[in-house]
């Protein structure tokens, strides 16, 4: 068996499905072509004319916005953000972006959304984009959505626990601070009406 009119070397397997590639095609562009069968005798078989058509390339770029949050938003901790995006084939996946750097993994599945949490990142302002992409690697920036962080530092004692009995005349404290520390230069603790007392090392315990 072979294929014309590339004129493909014929194919020695006596069975009866065959295929071939065929590359260097040109897109967009009609082609015709023939199946030349043999038998043991040498005896062969034309098939009738037969056309395709190759697909135009595609370069239509994918469309994608933010939906959440909206510009000049003020965010704390987490907070989902979106985007809707369509192409004229079929969206492959949306990246979204905090300050130009990934924010998470890619999203591949509509709709497109991640959760982001802001304790990570400083306070004070952040532009937010989304990137989509198709299968023919056609890729879209969306415009950019300003927000504002501010996450008021937190603290939460660890030990001890709420009720616990606690013997002796001292007590060691375990505490997590989260949010934004970077004006927080000591914590302070209280026992009832005694005094407060500070630590400045912020290291996590107290004694």
């Amino acid at each position: 068996l072979r294929f014309s009119p590339e004129f493909s070397p014929f194919d020695p397997l006596k069975v009866t499905s065959h295929q071939q590639i065929l590359p260097g095609l040109t897109a967009n562009t009609l082609y015709h072509f023939q199946v030349r069968s043999k038998d043991a005798a040498l005896n062969e078989a034309v098939s009738t004319d037969f056309t395709f058509t190759t697909l135009a390339p595609d370069t239509t770029l994918p469309v994608v916005t933010l939906t959440a949050p909206t510009e000049g938003s003020v965010l704390a901790n987490n907070v989902t953000v979106s985007a809707n995006a369509s192409d004229n084939v079929g969206v492959a996946g949306v990246q979204f972006k905090l300050d130009d750097n990934n924010l998470g993994a890619e999203d591949t599945t509509s709709p497109y959304s991640i959760v982001w949490n802001t304790n990570l990142n400083s306070n004070g302002a952040h532009a937010l984009t989304a990137v989509a992409r198709d299968a023919a690697g056609n890729v879209t920036t969306s415009p950019v959505v300003n927000v504002s962080v501010n996450n008021p530092p937190t603290l939460t004692i660890t030990v001890p626990a709420n009720g616990a009995v606690i013997n002796g005349n001292t007590v060691n404290v375990t505490y997590v601070t989260g949010g934004d520390l970077a004006e927080v230069n000591h914590v302070h603790f209280t026992l009832d009406a005694n005094p407060e007392v500070m630590d400045m090392t912020l290291d996590g315990s107290y004694q």
